[in-house]
């Protein structure tokens, strides 16, 4: 996998290389970017505990401030990497499995039909039900999969991915509801023969 180096870790990486304060000016003059910019970035940084700005004068200067502190966000953005490429692995299997029951599902559907009309009447609902979570889990996971392959915290290092672990967890549960749910009309399919 490239390495993509956003603005901001030029950012830290020229501050870090240089052994005393340099100023915003010359930070922005050296990325080619606008100093309002570099000031908005450097005042991030500051308030995540990684640089602090001094003033001589009326001329903003920076520093580093918390080296171990780069080295921590840098460690968080490679677990979340590795984290996101384990559950694109998970996601992808999720996928996999709960399209394998399709053929299932198609063959209970085919059992329904040979059932009496009194048990069709009590099956019915439950087989709609379970077909609805099947649909809604496989759009659940199949939408799960675009957002992890869309997250990067190279391109945007504040993006929270916990709402992408969240979203993996429900998809979670509702796939052992629907194992459940799907267990229970086989079964039941099973005995009403």
């Amino acid at each position: 996998m490239t390495d993509i180096k956003t603005a901001v870790d030029s950012l830290i990486e020229l501050v870090t290389k240089e052994k005393k304060p340099i100023s915003i000016d010359e930070v922005a003059e050296q990325l080619n970017l606008p100093v309002v910019i570099v000031h908005e970035w450097a005042g991030f940084l500051e308030e995540a505990d990684v640089l602090t700005i001094e003033y001589k004068l009326s001329t903003p200067y920076i520093k580093l401030k918390n080296k171990a502190k780069i080295e921590d966000i840098k460690q968080s953005k490679e677990d979340i990497e590795r984290e996101r490429e384990t559950l694109i692995i998970r996601a992808q299997a999720a996928l996999k499995e709960v399209r394998a029951k399709r053929e299932y599902l198609n063959w209970l559907k085919k059992q329904f039909l040979e059932l009496s009309e009194a048990k069709k009447k009590s099956l019915s609902k439950p087989l709609a039900i379970v077909l609805d979570q099947k649909n809604l889990i496989e759009e659940s996971v199949f939408r799960l999969l675009i957002d992890l392959k869309h997250f990067s915290t190279k391109k945007d290092p504040t993006q929270d991915f916990s709402i992408l672990r969240e979203r993996f967890k429900k998809i979670e549960d509702r796939a052992e509801v629907f194992e459940q749910n799907l267990q229970k009309i086989s079964s039941y399919m099973g005995s009403a023969r």
